[in-house]
């Protein structure tokens, strides 16, 4: 029984696998669909998987079974992990690569600063955002700017889905900030001009 489990998450996650195999890897172009997943769930799930008994390998299934998460959960944020470079999945099988060990061993607001860099060296949509931040004089951009760029690729409730992972990842590794009451982008406060923090 479980080697059919282990042959069903190996075939679960070829598919991601293999995506990331392409000149242009997907995470590369701004609009591939970012996973729903939490922050504290893709801690939660470093954590474990760094921890005894796994020391930083594990089969997805035996990782599921010891962070009592359903595939919907776990699968996600895995596949965010990955996106990061902070594991690898290959064949049903996860493993922490060099970055997530460093990101384990970190304190907390390293662990927020390293994430930040892993989100702007692998996932083009947070690069791009940080681009035209640093580009705006004002150290502003619309949500509507970027939103109607993902809309050339995706549906509008698909690219409002993707600005809002992205959002979330972005201010958890303090790359930007987001002002729910204006629709504003931002970068942190202490990098803005002068004059224009909140």
């Amino acid at each position: 029984m479980r080697a059919l489990v282990d042959e069903i998450y190996a075939l679960m996650t070829a598919p991601a696998a293999e995506a990331r195999l392409p000149a242009q890897a997907p995470a590369r172009q701004i609009a591939y669909r970012l996973p729903d997943a939490d922050i504290s769930q893709m801690e939660a799930i470093l954590d474990l998987l760094c921890e005894a008994p796994f020391n930083c390998r594990a089969d997805l299934p035996h990782l599921a079974d010891e962070a009592g998460l359903t595939d919907d959960e776990l699968l996600p944020a895995c596949e965010a992990l990955q996106l990061v470079q902070l594991v690898s999945i290959e064949r049903g099988d996860i493993a922490a690569t060099e970055a997530g060990r460093a990101w384990y061993a970190a304190g907390p607001q390293q662990r927020k600063v390293m994430f930040g860099q892993q989100l702007l060296g692998n996932v083009a949509l947070a690069a791009h955002i940080r681009r035209e931040l640093v580009a705006s004089e004002a150290g502003e951009i619309r949500e509507e700017q970027v939103l109607h760029e993902l809309e050339q690729f995706l549906k509008p409730a698909e690219a409002e889905r993707v600005l809002s992972v992205a959002i979330g990842w972005g201010r958890y590794g303090e790359i930007y900030e987001y002002r729910y009451n204006s629709g504003m982008l931002t970068l942190p406060e202490e990098e803005l001009p002068q004059g224009q923090g909140a």
